[in-house]
């Protein structure tokens, strides 16, 4: 999907090298999930049932800022 590639794209750029190996374990089990489920979570129309993925999202919606 084209929107999650400029938000992991964005990410990638301005965030990623910040992280350190927890977050980054974290980051691939988040990659892991659908991608309608991605989507949908990084555009607030919904919510993971995994608390742990909320400060990523928020990592990840903050990065695709201008």
């Amino acid at each position: 999907m084209l929107e999650l590639d400029e938000l992991f794209g964005a990410f990638l750029e301005r965030g990623y090298d910040e992280m350190d190996d927890q977050e980054r374990d974290l980051f691939e089990r988040f990659l892991e999930c659908k991608d309608q489920d991605l989507l949908d979570w990084l555009l607030l129309q919904g919510e993971p049932t995994d608390g742990t993925f909320k400060s990523l999202i928020e990592r990840i919606r903050r990065a695709s800022l201008p």
